[in-house]
């Protein structure tokens, strides 16, 4: 793909400095009629922050408890007679060792935890390449494509379920009437509001903060302006 630029389209040639807005982010490339500029996201630092925030915050304690509840199982339920297993104390035993059977059950919790790290990659690429920016005649547009989402990443590392996991396309715009102002907060100001320790994890990327006059936005409204490559052009175009 090669960089569009304003100073290529109709409405684009009317703003001061054309030449300067550039990007690769082709999806507008249908609508020029309209179009005068689209902005970048930084998509690969988006997508390594958003898995290492899962991992952490779900991943982990889910790896915890689980590890927890092989060891209590193994430990309680399962009673260990003649170096074999007995499942609830029944006389006929199992010819499996403790050490294997706990062997056996790590297994199927790596496999479990592989694919759902598998499927949380599928869902954090999907739902990240599917936010659009542009400035179009009327407003700014903001566009969540088609994408897969969960909170269950074990359920999207299989394709077959996309169908029942996919988000339709949703589009909102910004009359630019109803702009009052494009604010970017410096990076220690940011605070990611989903919990994560703002001491020790900073959010590694730049967003433009939109305030509108009495206009109630979509929370992707919001999200889609995280992560601009160019932030500041966009304050300066719009603002």
């Amino acid at each position: 793909d090669h960089p569009r630029c304003s100073e290529d389209l109709e409405q684009g040639r009317m703003i001061p400095g054309a030449a300067e807005y550039r990007w690769m982010d082709g999806y507008f490339d249908f609508d020029l009629e309209e179009l005068i500029a689209v902005f970048d996201h930084d998509t690969n630092t988006m997508i390594w922050y958003e898995l290492t925030k899962r991992m952490l915050t779900v991943m982990a304690p889910i790896a915890v408890v689980s590890l927890g509840f092989i060891l209590l199982f193994t430990s309680t339920v399962v009673f260990n007679v003649d170096e074999r297993a007995c499942f609830l104390g029944y006389d006929s035993c199992q010819y499996i060792t403790m050490k294997n059977l706990r062997l056996s059950a790590l297994l199927i919790e790596l496999v479990i935890l592989g694919l759902s790290m598998y499927g949380n990659v599928r869902v954090v690429r999907s739902t990240v390449n599917a936010y659009h920016l542009a400035v179009v005649r009327d407003g700014v547009r903001t566009v969540h494509d088609r994408h897969i989402s969960t909170k269950f990443g074990l359920l999207a590392a299989f394709p077959c379920f996309d169908r029942w996991l996919t988000v339709s396309n949703r589009t909102f715009t910004v009359p630019l009437d109803r702009i009052l102002e494009i604010t970017i907060p410096e990076r220690d100001e940011i605070v990611d509001e989903e919990g994560m320790c703002s001491c020790c994890f900073r959010v590694p990327y730049s967003i433009a903060e939109i305030e509108t006059v009495t206009l109630a936005k979509p929370i992707y409204v919001k999200q889609a302006m995280f992560g601009l490559k160019d932030p500041f052009s966009f304050q300066r175009l719009v603002g």
